[in-house]
């Protein structure tokens, strides 16, 4: 009887590693950083021709609403007065 005791449980000790392992193999891995995925949804102001990106109007010109990734992949920098 104690063999038999023993052996149930070892097999509910493996059972329960192997629910473990499923588990932890069923949690999605991340396609992008945080990072990454902030710069795609926050929003900056651009102009045409300048060389900035800005959080508000500063200064003249038209400004045109973009995504953090776009105005960076063009080659902007941040505004020293908006982004201090």
């Amino acid at each position: 009887m104690a063999q038999t005791i023993a052996a149930n449980e070892q097999a509910a000790a493996q059972a329960k590693a192997e629910e473990e392992r499923q588990a932890a193999a069923a949690v999605p891995e991340q396609s992008q950083p945080a990072a990454a995925s902030n710069q795609a949804q926050t929003s900056v102001l651009v102009t045409p021709t300048g060389s900035k990106y800005h959080t508000r109007k500063c200064g003249n010109g038209t400004y045109t609403p973009a995504t953090l990734a776009e105005a960076q992949s063009r080659g902007l920098t941040p505004c020293a007065k908006c982004f201090p």
